[in-house]
């Protein structure tokens, strides 16, 4: 056999074979770039409530709550006291935007005017049918015919503007007669029903005084006269008042008023208490209240207000000499001192007579409290 030849020339392409068998899986490569950020998917299947976890801590909070809660008591008292003040002792109107004062004293036009000024204030300018509403209720409820308000001749010459300069629009509040002509010295005065009026010269009404916008408020009696007065309330503590009083000054004076420096005053305001709650309830008794012209509630008010006041002094001072009893000590002479370090030499007699006074003082002071209550009650109607 000879040696190999050379290579010859590559033939022509042969076709392409069948798939040979899939191999094994190479080696894992490396990790390539993140991808973009996919859609958010369809939220799943709730799964099933898991264990239920420890109690918590307890918050140490009692005091901060009971702190807050108190003030929010204070808060609300002073909320009421600021009412009542502004209300009833002041007696004050007040809306969203003003704050209204009635003054029942007697005065002149230009009188009023400077009041108001000198209140900071001017007079009430009712712009609205609301506001026009609550100065009626005011005006009414205080027994006044009329009042001045704040309307005055128009700059133009033309009917009337309210004190600030703005125009009246509200036309609908006049009375019968609504005013054609205009004087530059006239005002305008508003009526218990709401409706105003005119009052053509000012002149005139400076040097002398309105007698609508003064009235005086009617006499007002909430008390039956006669004998039907003993059948109410009223009638039954004013009788308490008398017959009660007049034992504590009885009792008192029984036992020779040991303590002149202390029962001084209880003798005093029991005597002088029992004599004017006796003229006051024979006035209606006999009917003599109908014949004087006044406010009967609001005097029955502030006479048992003051009566209560003194009342309540002597009640005090009754107290305190029935508390300061000194007696002796088993059988020596010996003066035990007492709490309040006042020495009052009484006997037991003396002592036991001012002990039923000390408490008949105090019905009688309970008996002045709720009459106050219920005239006020009254006044307020």
């Amino acid at each position: 056999m000879g040696r190999l030849g050379k290579t010859g020339p590559p033939g022509h392409r042969g076709l392409t074979g069948e798939n040979g068998e899939k191999g094994e899986p190479g080696r894992m490569g490396k990790m390539g770039p993140a991808g973009e950020r996919g859609e958010k998917g369809a939220r799943g299947i709730d799964g099933p409530l898991g264990l239920k976890g420890k109690a918590g801590t307890t918050c140490d909070c009692g005091r901060y709550r009971k702190v807050v809660g108190q003030m929010d008591i204070t808060i609300s008292r002073l909320k009421n006291a600021v009412k009542f003040v502004k209300n009833v002792i002041l007696g004050l109107k007040e809306t969203e935007e003003k704050i209204y004062l009635l003054v029942k004293e007697a005065r002149r036009y230009r009188d009023a005017l400077m009041n108001c000024k000198l209140r900071g204030g001017t007079l009430a300018m009712p712009k609205t049918m609301d506001t026009n509403t609550l100065l009626t209720s005011y005006v009414s409820k205080a027994g006044l015919t009329h009042v001045f308000i704040g309307l005055q001749p128009a700059e133009a010459g033309e009917g009337y503007a309210y004190a600030d300069g703005s125009p009246l629009r509200n036309s609908t509040v006049w009375g019968l007669e609504v005013p054609t002509e205009v004087s530059s010295n006239s005002c305008v005065q508003m009526g218990s029903n709401g409706a105003w009026s005119q009052q053509l010269n000012r002149k005139e009404m400076a040097e002398a005084t309105n007698p609508d916008a003064t009235s005086i408020p009617a006499p007002t009696i909430s008390l039956p006269l006669g004998l039907d007065i003993l059948r109410t309330y009223s009638g039954a503590l004013i009788s308490m008042e008398i017959v009660f009083g007049g034992l504590v000054w009885i009792l008192v004076a029984s036992s020779n008023v040991p303590v002149p420096l202390l029962q001084g005053w209880v003798m005093f305001v029991s005597v002088t208490m029992f004599v004017c709650s006796s003229t006051y309830l024979a006035l209606f008794l006999l009917g003599f209240a109908d014949k004087i012209n006044t406010d009967w509630n609001f005097m029955d008010m502030m006479y048992h207000f003051i009566a209560l006041l003194f009342y309540f002094a002597a009640f005090v001072l009754e107290a305190a000499t029935t508390s300061a009893y000194a007696g002796q000590v088993g059988n020596t002479t010996c003066i035990s001192r007492p709490s309040t370090n006042i020495i009052t030499f009484l006997d037991f007699r003396q002592y036991s007579i001012n002990v039923v006074a000390t408490i008949f003082a105090f019905v009688v002071t309970v008996c002045y409290g709720c009459s106050m209550f219920m005239g006020f009650k009254r006044w307020r109607k």
